[in-house]
């Protein structure tokens, strides 16, 4: 086997899919923080036609702040809980995956059935911590775990990142 070839394993965890939900959704729970604080802030300064005095202001930024973080938090948990009940529910994620992946594409096997995926079908590809996924649509990607791929390759995710950055445009990669 040469180095443009990586064979390896991946079998998912409730608690791996889980975050890279959470990971999915950090920008929209930025997003929601501040537009929740907004929203706040202004309901309060409205509620008193805009004046703006230094305890409305401070209660309505104090106020703003508990509230975003109060929300942001329930939506957090929120999709750690839709997270677990997804993993648990669908069965083809619990299943180990074999993958090859080299300069044609990513070829993947579970006991469900094979399938194979070129470079350009890719949309994008996003590392985090533990995890590097192959996006194959907006919300839908390949889920391939650094740690696994470390034990069974040596160097396997530097091959790996390599393999990614020759077959795939730079605007589609980002590490």
């Amino acid at each position: 086997m040469d180095s443009t070839q990586l064979v390896f394993d991946v079998q998912l965890t409730q608690k791996e899919y889980s975050n890279l939900n959470v990971q999915h959704q950090k920008k929209s729970l930025i997003i929601g923080f501040f537009f929740y604080f907004f929203i706040f802030l202004a309901t309060v300064l409205g509620v008193n036609q805009f004046e703006l005095e230094f305890f409305l202001v401070a209660v309505g930024t104090v106020g703003g702040i508990v509230i975003s973080i109060l929300i942001t938090i329930l939506i957090y948990f929120f999709v750690k809980f839709q997270s677990n009940r997804h993993f648990k529910s669908d069965v083809l994620l619990q299943y180990k995956q074999t993958y090859e992946i080299n300069d044609s594409g990513i070829s993947l096997e579970s006991i469900s059935g094979k399938g194979h995926i070129n470079w350009h079908e890719i949309f994008k590809v996003v590392e985090s911590k533990h995890i590097i996924a192959l996006y194959i649509g907006r919300n839908r990607a390949l889920i391939l775990l650094k740690e696994t791929i470390s034990k069974q390759k040596n160097e396997g995710v530097d091959n790996l990142k390599t393999l990614i950055i020759n077959n795939l445009p730079k605007n589609k990669v980002k590490f």
